[in-house]
């Protein structure tokens, strides 16, 4: 997730302002003062500092005042100091962490609490204003992809396994396996997804990188103009203004194609990024732009230009061949569970790997046609390696916070 900052505001700060011997008590904090309205993502970050400070009109010396800290998140406790029974108490404390939201449930209403401890003020209380929640999976795949015939494939109960998986993970979990989804419903899908998986035809050429809808519906409502091939779904902008995944993305952030800063995150008046996509369709991976499609927009307040234009904590897995199946079904089913275990993505590759060359064996003896094997290069891992998509972003697997040194 592209980093956020809890919202404690120097407004509040002022009701802390209380002339005192040793002076008053001052929070502040980092980052942007326009914080989200939700979390999401496994890479939120919550930083304080609190000082003593001379009392107005008393610029003598400070007197330290503060014996200890807690940062409490969702009522439960994270990081925290108490200064030893004999030791000195401090002048000033700064902490920082990050943590998972999917640690609590899609729509929980989260707060983040920093209590500091003092000799005279007692204990002063800063909280955000609760927030939502807001992890949601989107898992869909093509009529043509349901059966396989293949011995240990099968389709339905690995995709059974695949949603449970997300959902034990507290992500709200929505699912197309069936052969009605047509394209106006997997645009709204991608407009409040934070992880998306789709298993469909795909192809890269003009006009663009495209995964087809179910069915390829041949009624004329579900179509546009008379184009033979307006059953395809775009990934860019470019080759269709609604029907593709960057437009969706676009109105789901609300955040338009403009350069300016400030229209960067922090999203506001929109939806969370999607930070983690598979896209198990022929060729898609071999189009390195897909990932700023999926992950709309690239850079943040934070960060306005990031290195080689990749945000942290963001990633695709595609294919840059024409993919066969059931392999690509098998091994969407192990790139999930292996998120879902607190892996990253690189972490997911090998089991990516061994899965898609178990829907090698054939179909009723025939040879299954197109690519029974797939070798590392043919898979295609865009965006941040390390990325994940449960367990604290930069952590040890299922682990949910940690302190940012």
């Amino acid at each position: 997730m592209k980093r956020f900052v809890a919202s404690i505001t120097s407004s509040l700060a002022a009701t802390w302002a209380l002339a005192v011997t040793t002076g008053p008590i001052v929070f502040t904090y980092g980052g942007d003062p326009q914080v989200p309205n939700y979390w999401s993502g496994t890479n939120c970050k919550v930083e304080f500092t609190c000082s003593s400070v001379a009392a107005p009109g008393d610029p003598g010396v400070v007197e330290p005042t503060i014996t200890g800290y807690e940062v409490i998140v969702g009522g439960e406790l994270t990081k925290s100091w108490a200064k030893p029974p004999a030791g000195p108490n401090s002048p000033a404390v700064a902490a920082a962490i990050v943590f998972d939201s999917t640690h609590f449930g899609n729509s929980t209403l989260l707060q983040v609490e920093i209590k500091v401890h003092t000799t005279d003020k007692g204990t002063i209380t800063m909280s955000s204003p609760p927030k939502l929640v807001k992890n949601r999976a989107r898992l869909l795949t093509q009529k043509d992809f349901l059966v396989s015939n293949v011995p240990g494939a099968n389709i339905p109960a690995t995709n059974a396994d695949t949603v449970q998986s997300l959902d034990q993970a507290n992500y709200t979990v929505g699912n197309r396996f069936n052969s009605t989804w047509l394209k106006g419903e997997l645009r709204q899908d991608l407009l409040t997804a934070t992880v998306f998986s789709i298993i469909t035809h795909g192809n890269v050429g003009e006009p663009g990188t495209r995964f087809a809808d179910n069915g390829r519906p041949t009624d004329e409502a579900d179509r546009i103009g008379l184009d033979p091939e307006t059953w395809r779904f775009y990934a860019h902008l470019a080759n269709h203004s609604f029907y593709s995944v960057e437009s969706a993305r676009i109105q789901g952030t609300n955040v338009g194609g403009s350069a300016n800063p400030t229209f960067l995150p922090p999203y506001n008046s929109g939806e969370p990024p999607c930070t983690m996509a598979y896209i198990g369709a022929c060729l898609t991976g071999s189009d390195a732009t897909i990932l700023a499609k999926f992950t709309w927009p690239v850079g943040t307040r934070y960060i306005p230009e990031p290195p080689s234009g990749i945000d942290l904590n963001e990633a695709l897995v595609g294919y840059k061949i024409s993919v066969s199946f059931p392999g690509i079904a098998l091994a969407e089913g192990a790139f999930w569970q292996l998120l879902m275990d607190g892996k990253t993505a690189v972490d997911t590759l090998d089991a990516i790997l061994d899965c898609y060359a178990i829907g090698g064996v054939g179909i009723n003896g025939a040879a299954v046609t197109g690519h029974v094997s797939v070798d590392p290069d043919d898979v295609a891992l865009l965006g941040d390696p390390l990325a994940k998509s449960k367990g604290v972003y930069g952590g040890e697997l299922l682990d949910w916070w940690r302190e940012v040194l």
